[in-house]
């Protein structure tokens, strides 16, 4: 019995640390600049870090692999978890001040990862449910600006504006990219309502994005 329990205790240990150990997973893609509707390689030999951020688990934060691109922008990471809750980034290495070039990547290997640098085209119309009168003065900002635009009422439903060759500003996502309009009505300086749209990933260079704002 107790040679029984002796065999049972190392099998278990055994399945334990096999269960624990780390994995090996890599990482290839490619990095790309969307120049004119045509995607080109960027950060061509250029040192590029994955790092680890830590997600409230008791992990700490930190540099997980570094690699170096090759004239073409193709780069490879190779890394050992057993984690499984934090996410991964993409950036420079310190000489170029860390810039970060996608974030939400996670733990797992991954093939062909396309990250493109975006420059899209933007189709901004108004979906008017109320037309308001003359009085009426709508606010709007555009993502390349910074100055606020206006427009005097009655309002109508059609286009408001668009602009083209835009550059993504928020750090590129391995999921989702979100990006706003912002606006607000008779009021220059209270908050701003945000019209959310979403930038995907396989539609990131040259493509037009629509997007309504709602007058009601």
């Amino acid at each position: 019995m107790k040679n029984l329990y002796i065999i049972v205790s190392i099998i278990f240990i055994a399945v334990s640390c096999k269960k624990d150990s780390p994995k090996l997973y890599t990482i290839k893609g490619q990095l790309l600049n969307c120049s004119n509707g045509i995607t080109v390689p960027t950060f061509i030999n250029t040192t590029i870090d994955l790092f680890q951020l830590n997600n409230g688990s008791n992990n700490k934060s930190k540099v997980i692999a570094s690699t170096t691109t090759d004239n073409q922008g193709n780069f490879t990471f190779s890394y050992y978890t057993n984690n499984k809750y934090d996410k991964l980034i993409i950036r420079t290495s310190s000489g170029f001040g860390f810039f970060k070039i996608m974030e939400g990547i996670p733990l797992k290997a991954i093939d062909n990862l396309k990250v493109i640098l975006p420059a899209y085209n933007l189709v901004v119309g108004l979906n008017v449910s109320k037309a308001y009168t003359s009085s009426d003065t709508l606010f709007y900002g555009k993502p390349v600006i910074a100055n606020d635009f206006k427009l005097a009422g009655p309002f109508s439903t059609g286009r408001l504006f668009k602009s083209t060759n835009i550059l993504f500003l928020n750090t590129l996502s391995y999921s989702d990219n979100e990006q706003f309009v912002s606006y607000r009505i008779n009021n220059p300086f209270g908050a701003f309502n945000r019209k959310m749209f979403i930038i995907e990933n396989s539609k990131l260079c040259g493509d037009t994005v629509y997007v309504n704002i709602d007058v009601k």
